[in-house]
């Protein structure tokens, strides 16, 4: 599974009802449409990175909810959930990375491109 097969764009909000909130899945979104931006794999997200490719995305009409004022992100709380672990700090701020836990839950999420979707029981969203 690769960051392009999640499936953000044209939705009124991403991923929902797979990470409990929508600060929750918003925040996840974010950092997926990094990892698409830069290369189309999953990598460390660095601050600097995440505001460069999220300023870009907000310029294509399919990614409006970028520009939804309800939808907003929540890092601390996908941090304190193990959907993400730190890696560090740097000039350009907070880096972290997906845990597999976060991309096993996308991965058997709607949200995946069917395809690529895993199949059995969804793994439980935590709130």
């Amino acid at each position: 599974m690769k960051p392009s097969d999640i499936r953000l764009a044209n939705v009124a909000a991403p991923l929902g009802g797979t990470f409990g909130r929508v600060e929750n899945e918003v925040a996840m979104a974010y950092g997926i449409l990094v990892c698409k931006f830069f290369g189309d794999e999953w990598r460390t997200i660095r601050g600097g990175d995440l505001y460069h490719a999220i300023s870009l995305y907000r310029e294509r009409p399919e990614y409006r909810w970028l520009l939804n004022p309800f939808c907003r992100p929540d890092f601390f709380t996908i941090r304190e959930k193990g959907l993400v672990e730190d890696v560090g700090l740097t000039g350009q701020g907070w880096i972290y990375r997906f845990t597999d836990e976060a991309l096993e839950r996308l991965a058997f999420s709607p949200w995946c491109r069917p395809g690529v979707r895993k199949q059995g029981p969804v793994a439980p969203t935590k709130n």
